[in-house]
């Protein structure tokens, strides 16, 4: 079989998810962008997507923009152009949106046999993730350690345990996309291995996050699978108010209870992130109308490490109420194209809305907004989807789907008569 280039990339990317994910997960923002180069070609954009492009080059130019006031500005003192873009994180944001597009338009321009050799390098990828955390769960990070040891003599076992888990935030939002081409396949018992490694990660590796990204996944596939467009605009309506309101009902709860008091119950981890969100939304309150700028989540250190560790708080923070309007626009956007698509393939919005409440639990809880390689995992996530559409629309896949209705109807219409 001849395999176009662009195939080959794909293909390529997606089975490198499981071993860059597990051993180097930052390195899939560069490999994310390589492969987005090497499929560069022709390229089109359907008009239902619009609105979801226009919503996100708005929220990058606004990002773009609160770099002119941030009193963080490392970029201006780089001593070259490359060094300069380095500290630009909206110009980073940008072009990794861009990689997006270049991926979804060349996983969309596949043939039918070409995207289904990629879509299952994606779900075997995520198959051989998922088991790698329940092995390396159950061995206490002990695979992680043995191999981390040749390049890192001096990591310990609490840092190996936490740099195992972090397959565990890339498994959290890939595992649904992978887990629909498993089971639309007939591979129904791997695609249980996903949610596996995602539960072994918080239990086995001690990392809550992947497991509340998991719960929320499910509760979301629930909602759209039950009930339509009804759940969908419910997880839609629940994510756009989490961009919009976080900082105010943190104040608001802060007015009434004393939340210090309260995070000084929580274990370590949990009461220092609710003491950053406090400050964090304490500062917001200051400067709600264009925020302190691009990147001033620094300028707080010690109170902020760096980041927030709650994706809403920091937009609030740094652009203020343009980007959490923008942000929150970005979720109204997709969730209304994917409310054209329900009656089409429900099953398919639902894996789709599971990955995006994943993704946003995840957000919420750890990481920084422009960190690179999570934005990375966000795109794959994106190009994972797209592959799973292209999957759902093969006719031997909806002989499947017809045959299994058809034994679900069956075994409830013939039950033993007494």
């Amino acid at each position: 079989m001849r395999v176009s280039p662009r195939a080959a990339v794909l293909a390529g990317l997606t089975s490198l998810i499981a071993p860059v994910a597990y051993l180097a997960p930052l390195g899939l923002a560069p490999l994310t962008a390589l492969a987005a180069v090497l499929v560069i070609g022709p390229w089109w954009i359907a008009a239902p997507w619009f609105p979801v492009i226009a919503a996100i080059a708005a929220f990058s130019l606004w990002a773009a923009v609160a770099m002119i006031w941030s009193p963080i500005r490392p970029w201006a003192e780089a001593s070259s152009a490359s060094s300069a873009l380095q500290h630009m994180s909206a110009i980073q944001f940008a072009l990794l949106m861009l990689c997006a597009l270049f991926l979804m338009n060349a996983a969309e321009g596949l043939t039918r046999r070409h995207a289904r050799m990629a879509a299952r390098c994606l779900a075997f990828a995520i198959v051989a993730l998922g088991a790698i955390l329940v092995c390396d769960g159950l061995a206490g990070a002990g695979i992680y350690s043995w191999l981390a040891v040749r390049f890192q003599p001096q990591i310990t076992p609490d840092l190996a345990l936490i740099y195992a888990a972090r397959g565990g935030y890339v498994l959290a939002p890939l595992l649904w996309p992978a887990g629909l081409i498993l089971w639309l396949r007939g591979h129904r018992r791997l695609a249980l291995i996903g949610p596996c490694g995602a539960v072994a990660t918080a239990f086995l590796l001690h990392q809550d996050a992947p497991l509340a990204a998991l719960t929320a996944g499910v509760a979301a596939f629930g909602l759209v699978w039950a009930d339509g467009v009804v759940g969908l605009s419910v997880v839609g309506g629940l994510s756009a108010l989490y961009w919009l309101a976080a900082p105010w009902i943190i104040n608001g709860a802060d007015a009434v209870i004393d939340l210090y008091a309260l995070a000084d119950r929580l274990p370590p981890s949990w009461r220092e992130r609710v003491d950053i969100w406090i400050f964090a939304a304490h500062r917001v309150a200051t400067h709600p109308w264009l925020g302190w700028g691009m990147d001033s989540s620094r300028a707080f250190v010690p109170d902020i490490p760096l980041h927030p560790h709650n994706a809403a708080l920091q937009v609030w923070l740094e652009l203020g109420l343009p980007g959490a309007v923008l942000a929150a626009l970005v979720i109204a956007a997709i969730f209304r194209r994917l409310a054209g698509l329900v009656e089409r393939d429900r099953m398919l919005v639902a894996a789709a809305a599971a990955s995006a409440a994943a993704y946003q639990t995840i957000g919420a809880f750890s990481f920084g907004l422009w960190q690179q390689w999570w934005l990375a995992v966000g795109v794959l996530t994106a190009l994972a989807i797209v592959l799973a559409a292209r999957h759902a629309s093969w006719p031997e896949t909806q002989k499947l789907r017809t045959s299994a209705r058809t034994s679900m109807v069956s075994n409830r219409v013939r039950r033993p008569h007494r």
